[in-house]
């Protein structure tokens, strides 16, 4: 058990813009937060259920180093960030810009495993956050992280997305230096390889009560497919059923190489009674190994 501090505030400025029929917003948000929570050494608990959590802007504003709660870290960190978003003429949210940085009044000590080094840096990645909503049907996202003492990229992700009705279509990638790579096999070297991986999604309805959906997943840098599924749903008043196939990589924990895995799926649904199947998931654009991300949840998007 350990006791923590926390300190959050910000403020918010508009200005009216001459988008948007002379009748739009535009905000600028600077924020900040301290937070601290004293050092206890933990290593002699186990690792259940935990991991070193992903760095973007809105996890340097968390009060959690590791997901789960097998490490508790320890903090003495100020995070300076500036969000600018953009409102059309009925107050919808078009555009948003964050930036941020948290600097370390002392390094945490606490480590996820024993054999990892402690950390010796003074402030965090450079993180930037954007998405737009183009049109109503078009989307955008990008994110970056910079390493502000080495001069380089560290990570990096982008999606573009069309969505009417009951279509909905995107083309995303991202970036993960081999260095970031080492909280999920701390003593695994050979793993250590740069993430280069593009994707395309689609929901796509084919008929009255037809509908399509799939996602390809493919690791440019390796060459190597990650993940493929498609499936259709027929879907009545009363009943429905789906089919999949999908194709992923499982990971062997002897070779360290990855060999492919097909899963079948057959779901049948009496609606209100419940369902029966087996194999694969449901209707989703979630496939085995990565999850669909819908980054553009803007104020005033249905």
């Amino acid at each position: 058990t350990l006791p923590s501090f926390r300190l959050k505030g910000g403020v918010n400025f508009d200005r009216p813009l001459d988008w948007y029929d002379g009748k739009g917003t535009q905000t600028l948000e600077p924020e900040f937060q301290y937070l601290y929570i004293p050092y206890k050494n933990q290593d002699e608990i186990g690792i259940y259920d935990s991991t070193t959590t992903r760095q973007d802007y809105y996890s340097l504003f968390s009060d959690r180093r590791f997901a789960g709660l097998d490490r508790i870290s320890d903090a003495n960190r100020v995070t300076v960030g500036l969000t600018s978003r953009v409102y059309d003429n009925v107050g919808d949210e078009r555009l948003r810009l964050a930036v941020a940085q948290a600097f370390e009044m002392t390094p945490p000590k606490v480590r996820l495993y024993p054999s990892n080094p402690e950390s010796t840096n003074a402030r965090s990645l450079l993180s930037f956050e954007g998405d737009a909503r183009i049109t109503d049907e078009w989307f955008a996202h990008a994110g970056t992280q910079y390493d502000t003492s080495e001069g380089e990229f560290t990570a990096g992700n982008g999606a573009v997305e069309y969505r009417t009705g009951k279509l909905t279509t995107q083309v995303n990638y991202r970036y993960i230096k081999d260095g970031n790579l080492d909280y999920r096999y701390p003593t695994n070297t050979a793993l250590a390889e740069d993430l280069s991986q593009a994707g395309l999604v689609m929901m796509a309805p084919i008929a009255d009560q037809w509908q399509m959906y799939g996602g390809y997943y493919r690791d440019i840098k390796q060459d190597v497919n990650i993940d493929r599924k498609i499936g259709v749903k027929y879907d009545s008043c009363c009943w429905s059923i789906n089919m999949s196939l999908e194709w992923h990589n499982q990971a062997d924990n002897v070779t360290l190489k990855p060999t492919s895995e097909k899963v079948i799926g057959l779901q049948f649904e009496m609606k209100g009674l419940g369902s029966v199947g087996t194999g694969g998931r449901s209707v989703t654009l979630d496939t085995e190994l990565l999850p669909y991300v819908r980054p553009f949840n803007l104020k005033g998007q249905q």
